[in-house]
């Protein structure tokens, strides 16, 4: 996209826009009446953190979810930072746009090569009501805009649609030094920038940032697929330390999006695979280690990393160590007191994640990505410790508001119930 088309759809899809030199707010958002994730953004000078947690504050639903990650835009440095605090890491991810961004300085795994995509039409109106009134002190606009998005099947993100309309109390917030549009590049594959050609209809303005109000998204023929209801809980204007918007110290720094997902690496655990005594196949404090192998199955459209991370999290809890298997050599050097392996026989998205989904990556909002539906069937299989030998199997099937990968996570979930007790 060009930098106009990239300003346009951060100002009016994202809600990424937040007039305080120093400011905080909360907001809940709603997904067709159920609780779908709380969100606060930081703002300094020229610089924006912002968090999402998923789940509504329901353990049920936040177990089903990813470590959050942070968001740091740092304008001044035309770069932004994603930091995830539970794994303590964080990814320096520069603009592609910016001649003299800083480079991070873990090296990239491989070179970046531009590609050329297909077409992106966007078009937007926006229809003032001439209702005003004051919300946390702001002066506030009642407005209507109305988004259609459209890209074609050579497209960086493939063919997709997408029909918003929302209505809502928009207030100016953000300082014009935080206001600093991202490059809308995404890439195909993992080494590669994609770029799109962007066919602009109407007038874009900013609208500012919506503090109350809904967000409807319709199919191609008009029928009205989700609800997004937005509620402000707070805004503050105290001073804010400027390390919240800075890389975090004795945070490492990581090299690509999966390392940042992913938990620590077995190769990097000293004495975590051996007791004292220096015996394999025993975790510290009395804890087996129990290897999670790479899945099988319907798993090329599901993250498998954050997955194989969420399977550790849950052994862990179950009190014993639960580590990612990075090779075959690992897998059969009986290191592990068990294995645990994973075949994903199906996992389904409705149309509404798949619109969900288009719209997140086009905006860069995460949280469009859990919208709509989706369901998966999965077995879940206990090996001894040769990885071969079966001890028990757990088989069932999930579905759940969101994701692919929401899905898979609930249904390993259920399935691990008649795999766990099993444990050697």
């Amino acid at each position: 996209m060009n930098r106009l088309a990239a300003a346009a759809v951060l100002c009016i899809l994202s809600f990424n826009q937040l007039a305080f030199a120093d400011f905080k707010l909360r907001q809940k958002v709603a997904v067709d009446g159920q609780p779908l994730y709380d969100r606060t953004v930081w703002v300094k000078g020229a610089r924006d953190r912002s968090l999402m947690q998923f789940g509504g504050g329901d353990p049920s639903m936040e177990a089903f979810m990813p470590a959050p990650i942070a968001e740091i835009r740092q304008c001044d440095l035309r770069q932004n930072i994603r930091v995830n605090e539970r794994a303590k890491k964080y990814l320096i991810m520069p603009f592609f746009d910016s001649t003299t961004k800083p480079l991070p300085s873990v090296a990239p795994t491989s070179k970046i090569q531009i590609v050329q995509g297909g077409t992106v039409s966007l078009t937007y109106d926006v229809k003032d009501t001439g209702e005003r009134k004051q919300m946390f002190g702001f002066p506030a606009r009642h407005l209507i805009i109305k988004t259609i998005m459209e890209s074609s099947q050579d497209s960086c993100q493939g063919a997709g649609y997408l029909n918003m309309l929302q209505d809502g109390w928009y207030v100016m917030l953000m300082p014009e030094t935080a206001n600093c549009s991202v490059p809308m590049n995404r890439g195909k594959a993992g080494a590669e920038v994609c770029r799109d050609k962007t066919i602009m209809n109407g007038v874009v303005r900013d609208p500012g940032m919506m503090l109350e109000g809904t967000q409807k998204m319709f199919d191609a023929k008009g029928n009205l697929q989700i609800t997004m209801n937005y509620e402000t809980l707070d805004v503050s204007n105290s001073p804010l330390d400027i390390s919240l918007f800075e890389a975090p110290i004795g945070f490492a720094e990581v090299n690509s999006e999966q390392s940042l997902s992913s938990g620590p690496n077995i190769n990097n655990m000293s004495g975590i695979l051996n007791d004292p005594g220096g015996r394999p196949g025993k975790a510290v404090k009395g804890k087996k280690a129990v290897g999670i192998d790479f899945f099988s199955g319907s798993v090329s459209k599901l993250n498998q990393q954050d997955l194989r991370q969420f399977l550790a999290d849950r052994v862990s809890a179950n009190g014993q160590e639960g580590l990612l298997i990075n090779s075959q050599t690992e897998a059969a050097s009986g290191a592990f007191a068990n294995i645990i392996g994973v075949e994903v026989r199906g996992a389904k998205e409705s149309g509404a994640a798949k619109i969900g989904g288009l719209f997140g990556k086009v905006t860069g909002d995460s949280s469009a990505s859990k919208l709509g539906t989706s369901e998966a069937e999965v077995v879940v299989t206990l090996y001894d410790k040769d990885g071969k030998t079966v001890i028990a199997t757990g088989t069932a099937k999930e579905k759940v508001d969101g994701k692919a990968d929401a899905a898979v996570r609930a249904a390993i979930t259920k399935a691990l119930a008649s795999v766990l007790p099993r444990l050697n």
